[in-house]
């Protein structure tokens, strides 16, 4: 019996050190501070107040630690926005050990004070480590500084590995106050970065880059960009940029550069397998209501089921996390037409 039991707790310690622990915190913008332990807004284990106290409280070595990291976001009681820029920097992670970075359910195309949001001067978040996921995460970015502040992005990533995604987020670059030129940008050579079911828009125009890809490796899946009045879609200055099923309008130019294009819905109709977007009537074949940013799909526009296959790529749901797809071929932009249901027909037999 004795041997049984040390047997058990010898298997116990080896699936901990082989699998480690799932660490989860909390960031809430209405919170008091505390250790993150709790979504609570005060006492010792309430959320952390900022994504930013978050991470330099948690910096550690998720490799030695055996764990994954994960971080729940919200705004909380008093809809506070997260006004500290953050950059995830000193963490030691893998692709086992990795940090994923969660806001809440987005129930709006458009940037939403009603949720967790970054609303930064100087930037919202630079990712310098690699293995990190952000999902459901609202960015805004507003000044122009010397370093042309971004949405999100990489600038300085630690070699070996990297493996950003960027998933069901929306980013705004806001010019009240000055100039702002990246949305998202993908720096350093050391970046492999993946966007996808996204939104990134402007408010006006002022040479945005709305992605802009420096050096860096991005794939831009399945997300819906828009320039407003301007500003240039996708902008490849250096390294490899793909996009595919995404839809680009309202810009100055829909992609800048030497970029792979399939299967995208564009103002010019860029790239292979192309459709055009049907601009008349403010979009109306197309979206929603593109003036007050609803993206969401029309049916029967250019969009729906004109799509590549991306399951491959890890894109199976859309930006409200509907299944794609949704008929048996993708839809281009961030969303997905959601199929009506089929319709059984059960006759009515009479005896009399």
């Amino acid at each position: 019996m004795i041997k049984k039991i040390l047997l058990t707790v010898l298997i116990s310690l080896i699936s901990v050190n082989c699998y480690g622990a799932t660490v989860t915190r909390f960031v809430n913008t209405s919170s008091s501070g505390g250790d993150g332990t709790t979504n609570n807004e005060s006492g010792a284990t309430a959320a952390y107040a900022s994504l930013s106290a978050w991470e330099a409280a948690e910096q550690t070595n998720l490799v030695a630690d055996g764990d994954v990291h994960v971080v729940n976001c919200d705004s909380g009681s008093s809809d506070n926005a997260d006004t500290i820029s953050t950059t995830i920097d000193g963490w030691t992670t893998g692709a086992s050990n990795n940090i994923t970075i969660n806001g809440e359910d987005l129930t709006s195309t458009a940037f939403s004070t009603g949720k967790y949001r970054m609303d930064c001067n100087d930037g919202c978040l630079t990712i310098n480590e690699n293995y990190v996921t952000v999902n459901q995460i609202q960015f805004k970015v507003t000044r122009d500084v010397s370093n042309f502040p971004q949405g999100v992005g990489t600038n300085s990533m630690a070699s070996g590995g990297s493996d950003v995604i960027i998933n069901r987020c929306v980013v705004l670059v806001n010019l009240a106050g000055g100039n702002a030129r990246r949305g998202i940008k993908g720096g350093d050579s050391d970046t492999t970065m993946t966007i996808k079911n996204t939104v990134i828009y402007a408010s006006q125009d002022a040479s945005i880059r709305l992605v802009f890809v420096e050096g860096a490796t991005v794939n831009v899946y399945n997300s819906t960009i828009d320039g407003v009045v301007g500003n240039i879609g996708i902008d490849r200055a250096s390294g490899t940029a793909t996009a595919t099923n995404c839809a680009v309008l309202r810009t100055g130019n829909d992609f800048n550069g030497t970029i792979t294009i399939d299967s995208c819905a564009s103002d010019d109709g860029d790239g292979t397998n192309a459709q055009t977007l049907d601009a008349t009537s403010a979009y109306a074949n197309e979206f929603v209501d593109v003036t007050n940013n609803d993206y969401t799909l029309v049916a029967s526009g250019s969009c729906e089921d004109n799509g590549a296959n991306l399951s491959g790529s890890g894109v199976s749901v859309d930006f409200f996390g509907t299944s794609r797809p949704q008929n048996s071929t993708y839809d281009i932009s961030a969303f997905e037409i959601v199929a009506a249901p089929a319709v059984t027909f059960i006759p009515t037999i009479t005896i009399y």
